[in-house]
């Protein structure tokens, strides 16, 4: 699956291209005169920076927290690893079922 490259690479990176090129005058729109939510190229704007790392570690927070939660109540009907019998021959193949 290609969920890895896909979301968290590309979602990450657009997190933090933005905290490097938030234009002052579009921020102001939702932050008002605040000086403290410009880009880091525009005014050395750290604080955006911030935000940017903090809401990108919040998702991983929440994904990691889903999945597992998720993981363990699957476990709980059915087992998540095959048997080593199973395994030996061949049982992880889809069209072996």
């Amino acid at each position: 699956m290609a969920v890895l490259h896909t979301h968290a690479i590309a979602g990450s990176h657009g997190g933090i291209l933005t905290g490097l090129f938030a234009k002052p005058n579009l921020n102001r729109l939702f932050f008002g005169d605040s000086a403290h939510y410009i880009g880091l190229f525009y005014g050395f704007g750290v604080r955006q920076m911030g935000v940017q790392f903090a809401g990108i570690m919040f998702v991983v927070f929440v994904n990691v927290l889903t999945t597992t939660i998720i993981c363990l109540s699957i476990q709980m009907v059915v087992p998540l690893r095959m048997s080593d019998e199973d395994t030996e021959i061949g049982g992880g193949d889809a069209s072996s079922w």
